[in-house]
């Protein structure tokens, strides 16, 4: 992200640790209920109430500095945007490309496209600059 300044500034997590690399949110999305559902495992994201301390320990660092929300708009993701909200909205600022017509629902920055990919960058370098 060197090539793209001002976005190193932001801090940046993932909802689901341990999923976070699949690039196909429907598989991600399996997988995070799955392992809820099957096991009650909640701590693969940092937003759990069990992390609490580590996620306190990080916002803490820069308090000035924004969190960059981009997980996706699939309502599917609704209980780990909650955990994240829930988390996040009384403690930082926070920043993203949100979708027309929603409260929580911010663009992901890796869509299959490189083109898209592109545009998501220079939409939120855009924004930080505001």
């Amino acid at each position: 992200m060197n090539e793209w300044p001002g976005l190193s500034q932001h801090k940046w997590y993932d909802l689901s640790q341990r999923y976070r690399r699949d690039p196909k949110s429907g598989k991600f999305v399996e997988r995070y209920k799955k392992i809820e559902n099957n096991t009650g495992f909640v701590e693969h994201s940092i937003f759990s109430d069990v992390r609490k301390n580590e996620l306190q320990n990080k916002l803490k660092s820069k308090k000035s500095v924004p969190v960059v929300c981009a997980w996706g708009v699939s309502s599917d993701l609704d209980p780990l945007i909650e955990r994240c909200i829930n988390k996040i909205s009384h403690i930082t600022k926070t920043i993203g490309l949100l979708k027309k017509g929603t409260k929580n629902k911010y663009f992901h920055p890796l869509p299959t496209l490189q083109t898209d990919k592109v545009k998501w960058v220079s939409d939120m370098i855009e924004k930080i600059k505001l």
